[in-house]
Order: C-alpha cells, then structure tokens, then sequence
C-alpha cells in the first residue's frame, strides 16, 4: 500500500510543534515524527550552522498539496523544505494511515 511522508525542518521544537497540531486539526496527517539535526548550508555565499528539528509526517498520497499549503500557512522559514517521500507500507499500517485523515 502506498502512502506518503513528507519531510519538513523548523527552527525548533516550538515551531514544529504548532505546525504539527495544525495539521492534526485539519486531519491532514496521520502521525509525526520529530528529531533534532544538524542542518549545514550555503547562503549567501556563506557557510551557515544550524540545529533544527526535522518531523516526518505520515498521510495518504491525495493529501500532498493540502498538506503544503496547511505548512506554507504557518511556518517561519520564507522558504521551508517541505519534502515529499514516496512510501510502501504493509497494508494494515497503510489504511489506518488512510483511516486516519480526512
């Protein structure tokens, strides 16, 4: 079965935390993962050193673009990473992954 996972980064715990809780209210998602990273990155021609949290959100393949748009709403970034991770499943995971949003 498939589904997907969509990757997003955020400036900290907080702010995942309030784009997660947004998405769980307009039953966009299913369930997240969060975990703190190292992000290194050029920007304007400088090298930059980051910790963000990353969270992996898990929901059906029809819910893509709502999804984007629900994070676009909320997010701090100008431009968040929001990245899309085509999954396969075992069935039973997938349709109470499918069960689960809207």
């Amino acid at each position: 079965m498939d589904i997907i996972a969509i990757y997003v980064t955020h400036t900290n715990q907080q702010n995942a935390d309030k784009v997660s809780e947004h998405l769980f209210r307009k039953k966009l998602i299913s369930s997240v993962n969060s975990f703190p990273i190292k992000n290194t990155f050029v920007s304007n021609g400088k090298l930059e050193k980051w910790e963000e949290i990353v969270t992996i959100y898990k929901t059906k393949v029809q819910n893509r673009d709502p999804v984007k748009e629900a994070i676009k709403e909320i997010h701090p970034f100008n431009i968040p990473c929001i990245m899309k991770i085509d999954g396969r499943v075992n069935s039973r995971y997938g349709q109470w992954v499918i069960d689960s949003v809207a």
